[in-house]
């Protein structure tokens, strides 16, 4: 058996509640890739859309200004879709019948 620390343990308790919540009825809901990405995206591409927050709240530099990629980027898509991916079956070691994070108004899966 592998040792449970650190992340290890967040993991197993996260798959614990999962399969508690299925046992229940319940439906689990994860988290989506909202756009937030590294300052180093936009280095490592430049043409990507990404924009960075103004410094609100006079924070120092290295707590300050996240980096968002515009929604409609092609990049966007493609990480969010492993982000989704890696999240539903590598922590969760989840199969779902479909994408529950489908964008609102879409059909199909």
């Amino acid at each position: 058996m592998r040792e449970l620390t650190g992340m290890n343990l967040l993991a197993e308790l996260q798959r614990k509640i999962v399969r508690r919540m299925r046992e229940l009825g319940m439906t689990p809901v994860f988290p989506a890739f909202a756009g937030f990405v590294p300052e180093a995206l936009a280095r490592e591409r430049p043409a990507a859309r990404i924009s960075r927050s103004d410094n609100w709240c006079s924070f120092p530099a290295r707590y300050c200004c996240v980096h968002l990629l515009d929604p409609l980027e092609p990049l966007f898509q493609e990480i969010g879709s492993a982000f989704v991916k890696a999240t539903i079956t590598s922590l969760f070691r989840s199969k779902t019948s479909g994408n529950l994070l489908r964008p609102p108004g879409t059909l199909g899966v």
